[in-house]
């Protein structure tokens, strides 16, 4: 039961993301500050930084909703803090993508191919526990 687990999910697709991030970072040093593969190491590092957002958005609203008791109190609680994490975490990419275009730096398309990075690893993890229990599932349906 414990790839169920919210806090394991999220760290082996932080984990899998840094391991694509080193390897990016490895490949730009490797062809001299190339603008396609520094883009593609970029997105991914910013992926990563707003996937860690959206976790600790995910946990604080779990939190909330153990801690307050009337449903009203829940609700605004609940609207301003996703309000706040949320309106930061998009801040925080769309600076980055500005940044991106604004310097030449990096390669656009590259940037936003990192971006898909750390939620490919997410809902790929998510799929291969849900089939695993699927399969244990008919193991135990056959009567």
């Amino acid at each position: 039961m414990q790839e169920l687990d919210f806090g394991v999910h999220v760290r082996g697709a932080v984990r899998k993301s840094f391991f694509v991030f080193c390897i990016a970072l490895l490949a730009v040093a490797a062809d001299g500050g190339n603008p396609l593969f520094a883009g593609f190491a970029f997105g991914v590092l910013v992926s990563i930084v707003s996937g860690i957002l959206l976790a600790v958005r995910i946990a604080r609203l779990g939190e909330m909703k153990e801690v307050l008791d009337s449903a009203e109190e829940r609700k605004k609680a609940r609207w301003g803090a996703q309000m706040a994490v949320g309106a930061l975490r998009w801040l925080f990419v769309i600076s980055m993508l500005v940044f991106a275009v604004k310097t030449g730096w990096f390669n656009l398309l590259a940037v936003l191919g990192g971006l898909f990075v750390l939620p490919a690893f997410a809902v790929g993890g998510g799929l291969k526990v849900l089939l695993g229990y699927r399969k244990d599932l008919h193991k135990c349906n056959s009567f």
